[in-house]
């Protein structure tokens, strides 16, 4: 099974996913016991080959690895052009403290994708105002700057 399973993963380093998607699913039957770790990379797998819905099933399926799983859906709801299934599971994402200024980030280009001026203002805004110590700050206050042409004060990003 460990032969199965590198073969599975060397397909996908070159691009050939249907076949590693093949193994890692005939692995899901033969290995119980690490059924979370084929689902997460059939889902992977599916993600990379632009099977966005049904790389949505699989992370669905893998619980015990939020929040990347999460992360990972709203990306392909992204990739979808749905905005508003991405919006709700950032709203999940907003919860858990170690990913919030990602998820805020996250939730600005949506919008932008969305082409909402205003809200990716606010989103972005909050970003800078919710979280000024993290790098994710700089990068947002940038881009409200040059892009925006907002000017937004950071606060204390450095602890003295």
């Amino acid at each position: 099974m460990q032969w199965k399973g590198q073969e599975a993963a060397t397909y996908r380093e070159v691009a050939k996913y249907p076949e590693a998607i093949a193994l890692y699913s005939e692995l899901l039957k033969l290995a119980v016991v690490h059924a979370p770790d084929w689902l997460w990379a059939i889902g992977t797998a599916r993600q990379d080959a632009g099977q966005f819905p049904e790389a949505i099933d699989a992370y669905r399926q893998c619980d015990e690895r939020f929040p990347e799983n999460y992360q990972r859906m709203a990306t392909c709801h992204r990739n979808l052009k749905q905005p508003k299934e991405a919006l709700d599971l950032y709203q999940v994402l907003r919860g858990h403290p170690a990913s919030a200024p990602w998820t805020q980030l996250q939730i600005g280009y949506t919008f932008e994708e969305m082409s909402s001026k205003e809200l990716v203002i606010k989103a972005f805004q909050a970003v800078c105002k919710k979280f000024p110590k993290d790098g994710l700050a700089s990068v947002v206050h940038a881009q409200l700057q040059n892009k925006y042409k907002i000017s937004v004060t950071l606060g204390s990003a450095k602890d003295t």
